[in-house]
């Protein structure tokens, strides 16, 4: 339990990285517009932020969940129109910001889909000038393309990771939950196979010192003799399978296996104690408690 709770907390500070780094990004685009922009351009782009932000966070925190987030569709391509009107106003400053709109494409989409959408979006730069002149201060189409896949690339591989230790997670707790049955059924046919014909044993050797006792015959000793050596064998057995269960998940299997030996007509609490004093003790006679 402590282990999955350490992991548990493990993926919950991943998933706000992952958002902190998903802000961080568009921050450090906000500052090359504010150095690099012309006039207006800074009012624009933090407008524009402030508007495809929340939706784009939105997609990254279901992608860190593994699903697609409600309204997808309707939502990407609101995003899109935000920032494809910043662009017109802005320009190529603005182009690195689409490194957003791919990650979101890709956590928002099904893979058939965003695959296509998220290579549209990193490529559409290559449009711009292969090499435009170095003193006119603009970005080559090859530039734009590859800083966007760089950007896109490095946020979606750890939105990705995230994803994919949760699903891990679950599928480590399902196969533990599953072992746990399965390891409960063998113990219980266990009990079934090898306790039914000890007690089986015992019920006619009970009966047979019984009836022994009643006619006062000496083989009486040596019939209760068995009997004990027989008992004794049967809380091996019994102690074993206890030990069994509390190796397996300890109060619920333990619990299930003194229900089990209840019906069985076994005093569980009789072999719990046994186990403490290393031997079988029979219950004290009624009149030697009321001595106590």
């Amino acid at each position: 339990m402590t282990r999955q709770a350490g992991r548990a907390d493990w993926l919950a500070y991943a998933g706000r990285a992952v958002l902190a780094f998903s802000v961080l990004v568009p921050a450090v685009e906000l500052w090359r517009i504010a150095v690099l922009g012309r006039g207006a351009d800074l009012a624009v782009a933090i407008g524009a932020t402030a508007a495809y932000l929340p939706l784009h966070l939105r997609h990254v925190y279901h992608g860190l969940q593994g699903r697609r987030p409600p309204a997808a569709v309707a939502t990407l391509a609101l995003m899109a129109a935000v920032m494809v009107a910043a662009w017109g106003l802005i320009g190529a400053q603005w182009v690195f910001m689409f490194a957003s709109l791919a990650v979101s494409a890709l956590c928002a989409l099904p893979t058939r889909f965003a695959l296509p959408a998220a290579a549209v979006i990193v490529l559409w730069p290559l449009l711009y000038d292969w090499s435009p002149p170095i003193a006119d201060g603009v970005y080559s189409g090859p530039y734009l393309t590859l800083s966007l896949l760089f950007r896109a690339t490095s946020l979606f591989a750890v939105v990705w990771l995230v994803a994919a230790s949760r699903r891990l997670s679950g599928v480590r707790a399902a196969l533990s939950a599953a072992a746990v049955r399965a390891e409960r059924a063998a113990l219980q046919e266990d009990l079934r196979a090898t306790l039914g014909q000890q007690l089986t044993h015992l019920a006619a050797v009970s009966a047979r010192a019984d009836a022994l006792a009643r006619r006062r015959d000496p083989a009486t000793a040596d019939v209760v003799a068995e009997l004990v050596g027989a008992s004794r064998t049967a809380l091996t057995d019994v102690t074993r399978l206890v030990d069994a269960y509390q190796r397996v998940a300890a109060r619920p299997e333990l619990e299930a296996a003194a229900a089990l030996l209840s019906g069985a007509g076994i005093d569980a609490e009789m072999v719990r104690a046994a186990r403490r004093h290393g031997t079988l003790m029979l219950p004290a006679p009624a009149d030697e408690e009321a001595r106590r």
